[in-house]
């Protein structure tokens, strides 16, 4: 009889080994949550219970969010985007179509360099909302940056038609004339006619304006649009550069320095653009290297 007793006991430990194991992992849960092991656990919490056709918790609250909106702004701030996207990736499991939460994941994974997934975000959402001009746009911005040029003007050419009073799709549009081989210089000129001067200026179409008259020999003409770039966006630092490079050509040395220096405090601590501005410094004023 002890013998069967024995065996018995045995045979149920390990479903108590089990029971406690269970126990424990949930009040280490507990005791995790806000940590990253809480965000694992959470987004599998959220799948499971998806699974079981159950409904997860409710969106953050208003003054939740904007703790938690502020946290991923610090992580931004500090380049810290990994840790911003997994704060923003846990709120989208609650929340999978709100807005702001996707915006802000596109940005993040642009900020990463995975456009293509930040693209695919953006088109399913064109999908849904296909007279939303601004998610035309930036369709049309991330498939410009893929090298999708095709794909981008169809892009660009709904954005106008859907905006017609947005210079951003005409400047790109531009933008893709001028990258043809040879450049369309009238077609991109034309495009831009309307956002040149006045009160629509835009520094984008300012600055296209100005390389295109530089092409065309009309230096004057694009140092003043050159200038009048930077006036609309004082950290155009394409402008800037193009502008100590004409003034170096002329002999103005003080006004190219000063542009240069210019252009290396806008461009920040933004790789691709800090290189751009130290090859202009190499090859317009190697002095000042």
């Amino acid at each position: 009889m002890a013998a069967m007793d024995g065996a018995k006991r045995e045979a149920r430990a390990p479903q108590r080994w089990l029971a406690r194991k269970r126990s424990s992992g949930r009040r280490a849960l507990h005791r995790a949550r806000g940590a990253v092991a809480s965000r694992l656990a959470t987004a599998l919490l959220v799948a499971g219970l998806a699974a079981c056709g159950a409904s997860p918790r409710a969106p953050a609250p208003l003054g939740e969010r904007a703790a938690i909106e502020a946290q991923v702004a610090a992580d931004i701030a500090q380049r810290r985007f990994r840790a911003a996207l997994a704060t923003v990736e846990e709120e989208l499991a609650y929340a999978p179509d709100d807005s702001g939460w996707l915006d802000q994941k596109c940005g993040l994974l642009r900020r990463l360099g995975r456009e293509r997934e930040a693209l695919q975000i953006v088109l399913a959402r064109r999908a849904q909302a296909p007279d939303d001009a601004a998610l035309s746009y930036e369709a049309g911005e991330l498939l410009f940056h893929l090298g999708e040029l095709a794909r981008a003007r169809a892009e660009f050419e709904a954005t106008a038609a859907l905006a017609p009073n947005d210079p951003r799709p005409f400047v790109a549009l531009a933008a893709l004339d001028l990258s043809e081989r040879p450049p369309a210089l009238e077609r991109a000129a034309a495009r831009l006619a309307p956002w040149l001067d006045g009160a629509a200026t835009h520094a984008d179409a300012e600055f296209q304006q100005g390389w295109i008259d530089e092409q065309a020999g009309r230096l004057v003409e694009a140092r003043r649009r050159y200038a009048r770039a930077v006036e609309r966006d004082p950290a155009h630092v394409a402008a800037l550069v193009n502008g100590a490079r004409l003034a170096a050509a002329e002999g103005d040395l003080v006004l190219a320095r000063r542009d240069l220096e210019r252009a290396r405090a806008a461009a920040g601590d933004d790789t691709a653009r800090r290189a751009k501005v130290e090859a202009a410094v190499k090859a317009i004023d190697p002095v000042q290297r």
